[in-house]
């Protein structure tokens, strides 16, 4: 919009105000930009140191369970008869294993039958392993299909493990059940309890009538380890030796494999190198936030700053003292592979971590996740800056906090500003009318001397 000027005095007083105005918002504006632009520097620091130590904090936890260090690994002579998996309290050793048999599911067939025939109403009464329900099976709807629609119905309600399908093929259609479990006391009977002997083709009770045929037996797992016989319902045997599961795949009889327990290091290395690589990224990031570049003086968004300072000097006094402790396990920092670096990161010599574990991983447990081990110390301390009562976790809340102020003073500067400007205008406006009226007295004076 244009600016208008007085009409008495000629003044812009639109362009005079706004600069006035202008001029009473810089400094506190440039006061409140230099606030919010430090503690949005401040912040975006602190975020990054708190990523990395909450990133350390991560790799701390896995040390509160330190089970890992006694892990087992498993090795198969013949994968494809057999799979295997050890946990923790499985003894190393080697065994001898010979699967005589696999667990089957009972599967049963009727003979060829007519799909549009009926076979009669009646009811069968259907018992799998301990498990019994009853079937009823109306008038017209006593087809092949409808009464394996019925037996899948009632064998839902009734939670049981069985199903229900109808094959066809060249001779007609069939009723296939099936036990859903493995194991030989899965077995399924069926016998008629009421209605049409048409029903009879269904029946499957063992020596009294059988005309459905048994197609799959239900039968149990058999393996043989180091010469003694375990049976099991499923392919899952997981209680024969503490502490191992065998998942069998193939029978093989009259055949031995080889399985082999062994001492599995890798899982406990893998842990100690994600923690080294952890707490190097936390330290160098607290590095290049407090840095101050001496040749051109810059320094960076929290140089001097007593909390990150102090959070630094934690890291490596908590590092000296799990390294102290692990000296009572008979275990000095050489010994477990790591080496600290002058700008306070650390090295990792993975063959003497590896030897240290092969020899005593015990002891490498205990200075790792012991009461004073070196994660145990450093995953506590960290928790205390960046937890959620943490004290870097608290002083992002107050630059938060500081960020929102300096916002809402915006606010109240705009509102303080605006009722400045209407001020200026009522009194420039005021004056203006006033020099009117002085410049039309001025006229009139004017034009009576003239008369004169």
């Amino acid at each position: 919009m244009a600016s208008i000027p007085g009409i008495g005095s000629g003044l812009d007083i639109d362009g005079l105000v706004n600069r006035l105005v202008a001029a009473e918002r810089a400094p506190q504006s440039l006061r409140l930009n230099r606030i919010e632009a430090g503690a949005n520097a401040r912040l975006s620091a602190l975020a990054t140191v708190a990523s990395a130590l909450d990133r350390l904090r991560s790799a701390s936890d896995p040390f509160a369970d330190p089970s890992f260090f006694s892990a087992r690994a498993t090795v198969s002579s013949a994968p494809e008869v057999f799979s295997s998996h050890a946990s923790s309290s499985a003894a190393v050793g080697r065994y001898d294993i010979e699967v005589l048999a696999l667990a089957s599911a009972q599967r049963l067939v009727s003979g060829a039958l007519s799909e549009s025939d009926g076979l009669g109403a009646g009811s069968l009464r259907i018992t799998v392993g301990a498990d019994s329900f009853d079937v009823a099976i109306e008038a017209g709807a006593d087809s092949p299909a409808a009464i394996v629609a019925a037996i899948t119905s009632s064998a839902k309600a009734a939670g049981a493990g069985l199903g229900a399908t109808l094959v066809r093929s060249d001779d007609g259609v069939h009723v296939v059940l099936r036990a859903t479990d493995t194991g030989a006391d899965q077995t399924i009977r069926v016998v008629r309890t009421a209605g049409a002997s048409g029903l009879d083709v269904l029946v499957h009770d063992p020596g009294v009538l059988e005309s459905l045929t048994e197609q799959s037996p239900a039968s149990d797992a058999r393996v043989r380890i180091d010469g003694l016989i375990r049976s099991a319902p499923s392919n899952r045997i997981d209680d024969a030796i503490e502490g191992l599961s065998l998942d069998l795949l193939t029978a093989d009889p009259g055949t031995l494999h080889r399985l082999d327990v062994q001492a599995d290091t890798s899982s406990g290395r893998k842990r100690i190198e994600a923690f080294v690589t952890a707490y190097n990224a936390a330290v160098n990031a607290i590095a290049t936030a407090t840095r101050f570049d001496a040749g051109s003086g810059q320094a960076a968004a929290l140089t001097g700053d007593a909390l990150t300072r102090n959070a630094a000097l934690g890291l490596r006094s908590n590092l000296g003292a799990g390294f102290a402790a692990a000296t009572a396990f008979g275990l000095d920092a050489g010994r477990l592979g790591l080496a600290t670096r002058t700008d306070g990161t650390l090295t990792l010599d993975s063959a003497a971590l590896a030897a240290a574990l092969a020899s005593d991983p015990d002891a490498v447990a205990s200075a790792f996740a012991g009461s004073d081990g070196i994660a145990t110390r450093i995953g506590s301390f960290v928790t205390g800056l960046v937890g959620d009562a943490g004290s870097i976790t608290a002083r992002q809340a107050t630059l938060n906090s500081q960020i929102a102020d300096v916002t809402e003073q915006r606010a109240d500067l705009d509102r303080r500003l605006e009722l400045t400007r209407e001020r200026f205008l009522r009194q420039f406006t005021a004056l203006d009318s006033l020099v009117a009226q002085l410049q039309s007295t001025s006229d009139f004076l004017a034009r009576q001397l003239g008369g004169l």
